[in-house]
């Protein structure tokens, strides 16, 4: 991430909302690290855009999120249709 400290989350499951996307951030160990959160929702608020932004308050916490969580999926994702 070259010292940045903003990171865009893709993939974002469409029905989570701000409280569950949060609560999956907190729980893998980034409670307290970031300062800025945003999870633009559709007209409507049921449903996300599939992104959001993360302001990470070091370089490294952003640096270690990227690595807990690029590339996987989220852990309260529940796949059946």
């Amino acid at each position: 991430l070259e010292g940045k400290t903003t990171v865009m989350v893709r993939n974002v499951p469409a029905r989570f909302g701000q409280q569950k996307l949060m609560r999956e951030i907190n729980t893998a160990g980034f409670l307290g690290k970031y300062d800025f959160f945003h999870l633009p929702m559709r007209q409507g608020g049921r449903c996300n855009h599939g992104f959001a932004y993360i302001n990470f308050t070091s370089a490294e916490t952003a640096e270690a999120f990227k690595l807990a969580f690029g590339g996987s999926r989220f852990k309260h994702v529940n796949n059946s249709k």
